[in-house]
């Protein structure tokens, strides 16, 4: 919860609206605040991520970090397309795992992500409506990275 709200820039203050719901949903994905299984704290998600908690991971990084409106992930897509005027696929790929923390995904997951923006396809920036419709290609990528087993595990 704590690294999805803090890549999409998300509550930042305070007085934001939906900052108070944070620990419930916390909660709803398996870990309630201050409140571990075991004085040890908690273990390798594998042993406490049940597929509800999965789910609700999933969702919450989705809505948060596949929106490019919200600041961080606008922040992320700007640099990523900061002094270029075309972008291939692995190289979006490659620079949105750089901006999530230089994160390392299996070939497998690589390679479905890659299929899913559509393989090997190269934005150009020249017009408007190419660069709207990669920054949500762009967004919708980032969303689906966090919602990966690398990351989640990470």
């Amino acid at each position: 919860v704590a690294t999805t709200v803090r890549l999409a820039g998300v509550f930042r203050s305070p007085r934001e609206d939906g900052l108070m719901k944070l620990p419930g949903i916390s909660e709803g994905m398996g870990q309630t605040l201050l409140n571990p299984p075991t004085v040890e704290g908690w273990h390798t998600g594998e042993e406490w991520i049940d597929t509800a908690g999965l789910v609700e991971r999933v969702n919450f990084i989705s809505e948060k970090l596949g929106n490019s409106g919200n600041p961080g992930v606008a922040m992320m897509i700007e640099r990523i397309t900061e002094g270029r005027t075309e972008i291939t696929v692995d190289q979006l790929l490659d620079s949105c795992l750089y901006e999530m923390g230089s994160l390392f995904l299996l070939e497998q997951t690589r390679e479905a992500l890659k299929d899913h923006v559509g393989g090997d396809v190269t934005f150009h920036f020249e017009q408007e409506a190419t660069r709207n419709e990669f920054k949500e290609t762009a967004a919708e990528l980032i969303g689906l990275i966090g919602a990966s087993r690398e990351f989640q595990l990470q």
